[in-house]
């Protein structure tokens, strides 16, 4: 019996990550295999953990001379892991390979630093091209030290309108000259300034917590956290993110009358920090819930857990409502934290469909 990464509350979504590389512990006996072993591997954990295992391609139709990426993606079930978005699916199912000298270290990300939304345009009679608008950018990286901000339009990369490739390239890579533009709905775009962004750098961290406020309007206090992913810490060994959510519910939201939560960046994470969350925000009672969600294995069976405790000086705000913004790009863990509420509070969701994973 084996589990499928997914918590099944009224809504399915999966991610399953296999991490390809070399293992002493293989459970695994390849020995006599004439397939090659890494496709073995892959092929034999997948009939073994992937939920819909009985979906897969037999044997012999299986391509054993492809590379591990391309086999990897011949067995998942298009029928219902991912989602088609604009004519192409995308599976939540993903491979990685993680080299054996670097597994459980910090991975260095280079980037610029900023999160963006690009959209297609077609001129009359021109070529099409694409516009990069940013969602937000992270302290100290060369996207803030560049002077981007939020709402920004990237149109004009080194002098040429952005295409595909170039796209691509914003998510980090050398000195580039940005144009930036304002939109308009009368005008269009409207040229707004120049920046010069500095080659990307390794990412060392990014805290979810980007934004946690409280205002007071109509004589109530209320609360604000911008959360962009449901991660416990720096690494696997850290929980420096949970930790700080606690301190923020025993301390700046402790006495919130209402609470927004923004989750539109949000793609996911940790199921565990989705139960902090709930722990959280929802009402008190479900603390002691014993089924307040459940994981749902590949042979049918279930296994309930409950919402995680607010230990650590932390503090359950017993909310009896709550707002929550989403996006489009909004998946995963943040849609469980809605559907693990919803029978318990009254949730207002705000925004666009969220991705549904």
């Amino acid at each position: 019996m084996y589990m499928r990464q997914t918590i099944y509350v009224h809504l399915f979504f999966i991610c399953l990550v296999l991490n390809a590389c070399n293992n002493d512990n293989d459970e695994f006996d390849h020995k006599d295999d004439d397939r090659p072993e890494t496709l073995a591997w892959i092929e034999d954990t997948m009939r073994k953990r992937y939920y819909w295992n009985q979906e897969m391609p037999e044997a012999g139709k299986l391509n054993y001379t492809a590379d591990p990426e391309t086999f990897f993606t011949s067995l998942l079930y298009k029928g219902a892991d991912g989602k088609t978005i604009n004519g192409q699916h995308q599976y939540f199912s993903y491979i990685e390979k993680i080299p054996a000298d670097t597994y459980s270290s910090i991975q260095e990300e280079y980037t610029y630093g900023f999160e963006f939304s690009s959209v297609k345009f077609r001129q009359p009679n021109g070529p099409e091209y694409y516009g990069a608008l940013v969602l937000y950018v992270l302290p100290d990286t060369p996207a803030q030290r560049a002077g981007l901000k939020r709402g920004d339009w990237i149109v004009y990369m080194n002098d040429h309108l952005l295409n595909a490739d170039d796209v691509e390239s914003l998510y980090g890579d050398v000195a580039k000259t940005f144009r930036i533009f304002r939109w308009s709905n009368s005008d269009g775009f409207i040229f707004d300034r120049q920046i010069n962004m500095d080659t990307a750098e390794p990412l060392t961290e990014n805290n979810p917590i980007y934004r946690a406020e409280t205002y007071t309007i109509g004589g109530k206090k209320i609360g604000y956290l911008v959360y962009n992913s449901f991660k416990a810490g720096i690494n696997d060994d850290d929980y420096s993110y949970n930790d700080k959510l606690r301190e923020l519910s025993a301390d700046k939201f402790s006495d919130v009358d209402e609470f927004v939560l923004d989750l539109r960046y949000n793609g996911g994470g940790l199921l565990s920090c989705a139960r902090l969350m709930c722990a959280m925000l929802g009402p008190a009672g479900i603390l002691s819930e014993k089924k307040f969600g459940y994981l749902e294995y590949n042979d049918g069976s279930k296994e309930y857990f409950t919402a995680s405790n607010t230990q650590g000086n932390g503090n359950n705000l017993n909310l009896r409502r709550l707002f929550v913004l989403v996006s489009l790009s909004s998946a995963s863990a943040s849609e469980a934290v809605i559907n693990l509420l919803d029978p318990y509070m009254d949730v207002i969701v705000i925004g666009r469909k969220t991705i549904g994973k």
